[in-house]
């Protein structure tokens, strides 16, 4: 006769021992100084069929909302919005099908388990690409069945889903009900997080939270200090400080991959060494999420030696300083750097730099390849690679009709990981010119531009979020265009206002020159990822700067994430 469910923590049943079910770290765990995960929730089990499944969401809709999500995803009877207000892709009806069972009139069901049912159907909910709540990070596809353990974790994610909603519905914030469902999750996780001794010893859903917590300041209403910077710094921070062998399970491996951007543009932006550059890291990050694409894991693993090399290439770097008489009476100074050429560590840093760039132009074959899937030339015609005309293309289901979006997208971030790489190499070779490298930068910068249609056409509100790397790549280089940036700062400037973020020529130039071996940001002070007050409903915040030089536009809240590593609280 089989038995009943166990308690056991996850751990000890990967490991096929017996648990002695003891919370919220069992005896084992301790023992092997493992991490403890707990038990699965029983929401998984109790709910695992696809009919069970919609018959709870349906039944949801009977419910009596709880004051503490109302406003999220359980509207009261007297909800103003009526149908438009129910969960995202649940038709209420007496039955399931014409010969299913009648649902009841309600269901017991915790908190958790409720919560749970409505990221479920918001992440199952068949939205536009950019609109999907999987943008955010594939972290969340994990949650449903992680719920009802963590008051954190429950708490950041009605957080999210409450202004998720409303965002990707195009609808009016509710400024009162949101940021008091912030003010919650915020409370909650710093219980969570002051019960532990060390940050090793956080648990994967209190380090979940703080990743959605920063998440959210994307989201979040009201004229507020833009702290992502901060709060997901602490999230690495404490990855750091656990080391490669904290990451075991896939919900551990889904939550470090979304910190990919993150770990390395603070790296970037500093200065600094990238520690995912270690054979352990990396070994970890080749892993992957099975949802990732392999070729983007291994350019992220690649792009992980970039801080390192821009660091050794600003030791053995100088300024120059060249005045320029035009024909006219104003003369121009124009600010140069060279490379001291004699230096001992110039051969090592100029080989890395050509090994950097050779191991992201070896997919160039592949990404050609894929732009020329037919569906590519019904979303974004200007970068299709195929045969003119394409072959007859119908998808067969909606996930099907994503692929051709991903396949720009990532093909986006590729280019704007070889600009990267070349303007670096151009760097190094300065003052000779490689015209190879000349080309093939103003063609990846060209790919960039062509796409700026389906960014403001098929990316809003979340898809977007690549090109806060990928724009200022592009930017960069357009030196020679000035109609191609000011277009590139409009389109910006329209993707990102949902979230009160306004780009200018400073902070373009800012995060161009940190990435590409210019002045890091820990060497200037300023705030560039600030919401400035002022602005009306709908409009954007400006990003304030101490100048309009690219040179003074920096970012404290990297500094307060050097100071503050241990504490919680933008990519792919």
């Amino acid at each position: 006769m089989r038995g009943g469910r166990s308690n056991g923590c996850r751990t000890c049943k990967q490991r096929r021992i017996k648990c002695d079910e003891r919370t919220p770290v069992c005896v084992q765990c301790e023992k092997s100084k493992r991490h403890c995960t707990g038990p699965d929730s029983p929401f998984r089990y109790q709910y695992g069929s696809t009919e069970q499944h919609i018959r709870l969401l349906r039944a949801l809709q009977t419910v009596s909302p709880n004051e503490e999500y109302d406003g999220a995803m359980f509207p009261s009877s007297h909800s103003s919005g009526g149908a438009s207000q129910q969960i995202k892709g649940v038709v209420v009806q007496g039955t399931l099908g014409s010969s299913g069972p009648s649902v009841p009139a309600s269901v017991p069901l915790s908190q958790g388990a409720r919560l749970a049912a409505a990221l479920a159907a918001a992440l199952d909910w068949p939205s536009e690409f950019g609109a999907r709540l999987q943008q955010l990070g594939p972290h969340y596809r994990h949650l449903p069945c992680r719920l009802g353990h963590s008051k954190a974790l429950d708490a950041a994610v009605n957080c999210v889903l409450t202004s998720y909603t409303l965002v990707s519905r195009g609808q009016q914030h509710r400024e009162s009900v949101e940021l008091a469902s912030y003010g919650k999750a915020i409370k909650a996780l710093r219980e969570e997080l002051s019960s532990v001794d060390q940050p090793t010893a956080t648990t994967s859903e209190t380090l979940c939270a703080a990743l959605i917590i920063a998440q959210y300041e994307l989201l979040k209403p009201g004229q507020t200090k833009f702290s992502y910077v901060t709060l997901a710094g602490g999230v690495s921070a404490i990855f750091q400080s656990g080391g490669p062998g904290r990451i075991q399970s896939d919900f551990e491996i889904a939550i470090f991959s979304s910190q990919y951007p993150t770990i390395i543009t603070q790296a970037l932006l500093r200065g600094q060494e990238c520690f995912l550059s270690s054979p352990d890291w990396t070994a970890v990050m080749r892993r992957g999420d099975p949802s990732e694409d392999p070729i983007i894991t291994d350019n992220w693993v690649t792009i992980t030696q970039l801080p390192g090399l821009l660091r050794r290439l600003r030791s053995i770097t100088t300024t120059t300083i060249t005045t320029i008489t035009p024909t006219t009476d104003n003369s121009q100074c124009v600010s140069q750097l060279l490379c001291d050429t004699s230096s001992p560590l110039y051969p090592s840093i100029l080989r890395d730099a050509y090994a950097l760039r050779r191991d992201i132009v070896k997919h160039n074959d592949d990404i050609t390849r894929r732009l020329s899937h037919p569906g590519v030339y019904h979303v974004c015609p200007a970068v299709y690679k195929g045969p003119i005309p394409p072959q007859p293309w119908t998808p067969s289901s909606k996930l099907e009709s994503l692929t051709p979006k991903r396949i720009v997208k990532q093909s986006a971030m590729y280019h704007a990981w070889v600009i990267t790489a070349n303007v670096v190499l151009s760097r190094i070779l300065m003052p000779v010119e490689n015209a190879a490298l000349t080309l093939q930068t103003a063609q990846s910068a060209q790919y960039i531009m062509s796409t700026l249609d389906f960014v403001s056409n098929e990316t809003k509100p979340f898809g977007g979020m690549y090109m806060t790397y990928a724009g200022p790549l592009a930017y960069g280089v357009l030196e020679k265009r000035p109609a191609d940036r000011q277009l590139l700062l409009d389109k910006l400037n329209d993707l990102f206002r949902p979230f009160g973020l306004q780009f200018d020529h400073a902070r373009m130039m800012t995060v161009f020159e940190a990435v590409t071996g210019g002045s890091p940001l820990s060497s200037r002070r300023g705030d560039v990822f600030t919401k400035s007050p002022g602005p009306g409903p709908g409009q954007g915040s400006e990003l304030t700067s101490s100048s309009s030089s690219p040179s003074s536009s920096t970012s404290d809240s990297t500094s307060n994430a050097n100071a503050n590593g241990n504490r919680v609280g933008d990519g792919r």
